[in-house]
């Protein structure tokens, strides 16, 4: 317990008796630096002591403004560089293998299997520089943070622990390494696994995959989570290379597809998390990418969210008044023959304008809201023309004694795609397609 994978407790430095306990920075994994860690109550503080150098790395304050102060603290050190003197000494050597399964190494393969991940030191600075990756440092204490007990050691672990959690940067960065790193365990697991291992039979290989399938939902249940969050939009956004925008961060989830063995009680839960996923990639009008994962073998993705209700209702709830005005109205609203391009062109404008106002309230800092917008309007028309169709025929409308005018129809179809529109953005005051 005195070791984690890239800290150690200092016992020389440390008094846990009064509540001192000091952690030196093993950056390989193997070997001490000059960098060295310590929790009190009011922060976390890391520092570099040496005989040519003394002084603060990095401090993450416990106090009431950790919101604004971690995230700027985070989002600044991303590419930061901090001056270590005996770095070298770790670059000119081989780091151990253990390193380049750790958070760092991982998160910045995108978490890609473990040969294709670069080596840990080669992702920043020149070799022959002392230039360490404060980036690292962070990820290396998230990973014994979360997956040792070494900081447990302190007596102020628990607030440290629960502040960090109460923080949505910190916990989302957390969930998207875990995740990361989950991910190549049981990749690297379940492949072991899929064929005949000596002293190893079916069952327990099954057992296996399951075992490492638990941790690796768990993680990602959790990342989803945190993408799904509203403040997700705005972190990510503001969070200087630590995240993509919340709907790239959700496709790497689920794009390319993995198939993950688990019990019948987790295997229910993880279809539960798909839907929530699918729902959520939907309301934010991504309708057709839901489409794709499904089709692409996660079945979990499917459900009636898919087919658009709510822009279906919204417009069918416009086409019914008009119908009935139009069945009790003597005279036909327009002449048959009228022009009605430039009126439905009009409208059809005003429907793109209302999409850009339905994106905008969904997800306000997503790329191409334009061309998201112009997606809405051309399902909207085309949902409008559909609905009306069908209910036309259905009634059986006549204006008068004459069939029902297709000069009125034209306008009754861009204004029912225009009002659907517009009456979903105003009866959903959070997120005009939550449902979908």
């Amino acid at each position: 317990m005195d070791y984690g994978r890239y800290f150690r407790l200092d016992t020389d430095a440390s008094d846990i008796g009064r509540g001192l306990a000091v952690f030196r920075y093993r950056p390989d994994g193997e070997r001490d630096s000059l960098v060295y860690a310590t929790i009190t109550d009011s922060g976390m503080e890391f520092y570099m002591m040496g005989p040519e150098t003394k002084g603060r790395v990095l401090y993450i304050p416990l106090d009431d403004n950790l919101d604004r102060n971690l995230a700027m603290t985070l989002a600044d050190n991303f590419s930061s560089t901090i001056q270590v003197p005996e770095k070298t000494a770790y670059v000119k050597t081989m780091t151990a293998g253990s390193d380049r399964h750790g958070y760092f190494a991982i998160f910045n393969g995108n978490g890609k299997k473990p040969p294709q991940v670069p080596h840990p030191w080669a992702c920043w600075a020149d070799a022959t520089k002392d230039d360490f990756p404060l980036g690292k440092l962070i990820l290396d204490f998230l990973f014994d943070l979360q997956e040792t007990r070494i900081f447990q050691m302190s007596p102020h672990y628990r607030r440290l622990s629960e502040k960090l959690h109460e923080n949505f940067f910190s916990r989302a960065l957390a969930a998207k390494a875990k995740y990361l790193y989950q991910r190549v365990l049981h990749k690297t697991a379940f492949k072991a696994n899929s064929k005949p291992v000596q002293e190893r039979d079916r069952k327990q290989r099954r057992g296996m995959k399951h075992f490492y399938g638990e941790l690796f939902f768990e993680a990602e249940k959790e990342w989803t989570e945190c993408i799904r969050d509203p403040r997700s939009d705005k972190t990510f956004r503001d969070a200087n290379g630590w995240f993509d925008d919340s709907e790239t961060e959700m496709l790497r989830i689920y794009k390319p597809w993995m198939a993950i063995q688990l019990d019948p009680k987790y295997d229910k839960e993880k279809k539960e998390s798909d839907k929530l996923a699918s729902q959520w990639l939907t309301s934010r009008y991504l309708g057709f990418t839901a489409w794709g994962i499904f089709l692409g073998g996660h079945r979990s993705f499917f459900g009636s969210h898919l087919f658009w209700p709510r822009p279906i209702l919204s417009i069918a709830a416009v086409w019914f008044p008009l119908i009935i005005l139009g069945q009790t109205t003597p005279l036909a609203f327009i002449p048959a023959g009228t022009d009605m391009t430039m009126p439905v062109t009009l409208l059809f404008v005003l429907t793109f304008l209302a999409s850009l106002g339905v994106v905008k309230r969904v997800a306000p800092l997503v790329k191409g809201i334009p061309w998201r917008a112009l997606k809405i309007t051309g399902i909207v028309v085309l949902i409008s023309f559909i609905t009306g169709s069908l209910l036309v025929r259905s009634f059986g409308v006549a204006i008068g004694t004459a069939k029902f005018p297709s000069t009125t129809f034209y306008l009754f179809w861009g204004w029912s795609a225009f009002a659907g529109l517009v009456l979903q953005l105003i009866l959903q005051r959070t997120n005009p397609a939550e449902s979908i």
